[in-house]
């Protein structure tokens, strides 16, 4: 008798629970990135940038470094699973250079901020090389919501599959099951 595939939310597997959640932060940080479009038209060149906008900005690029971390403290956990660990760095060295970019951003908002009113030519350079950071960051963030997908669905799939595999009973098929195992591995590496 087969045993039934379908599970309950209790019976969820730590890859399971991962995806789930890798998922949550995937769908976060593309509604962050909207707003963070948004913030980085008020750089655009010549436009009158005011406290209160650079204020936002600040609060926005925080909000988004908190919620990398987090995604980064997730993959820091969940790289102990087998299915994760191959596929992992990539994003992981990913989210650290955009939270380095975040970082980098920050302080040069800060700095906007903190100068006078009057457009002067400093002023004006510092608040096209903040346009083109929000450029590159949004950037960033949206290739880590790519690179997070391509990663999770590989190692969803490889541990479905060598799920499967390692669950066949000592039949004929199960002695090739070590080289199909083997070769699924390969082919998602």
């Amino acid at each position: 008798m087969r045993k039934s595939r379908i599970r309950s939310k209790d019976s969820q597997t730590p890859l399971d629970t991962f995806r789930t959640q890798a998922k949550q932060h995937q769908e976060s940080i593309l509604a962050v990135n909207n707003s963070l479009f948004s913030a980085s038209q008020l750089f655009v060149e010549g436009a009158d940038v005011k406290r209160k906008q650079c204020d936002d900005a600040l609060d926005l690029l925080q909000g988004t470094q908190d919620l990398l971390q987090v995604f980064h403290q997730l993959l820091e956990v969940a790289a102990q699973l087998p299915e994760i660990a191959p596929h992992g760095y990539p994003l992981t060295t990913a989210l650290r250079y955009t939270a380095e970019q975040a970082d980098n951003l920050a302080r040069l908002v800060a700095t906007f901020r903190s100068t006078r009113r009057a457009s002067t030519p400093k002023r004006m350079q510092l608040q096209q090389e903040i346009y083109h950071l929000f450029e590159s960051f949004t950037q960033s963030c949206e290739e880590i919501v790519q690179k997070a997908s391509t990663s999770l669905d590989r190692s969803y799939f490889q541990g479905k599959i060598l799920a499967d595999l390692h669950s066949i009973p000592n039949k004929p098929e199960a002695r090739y099951a070590g080289k199909l195992i083997q070769l699924v591995k390969k082919s998602l590496d």
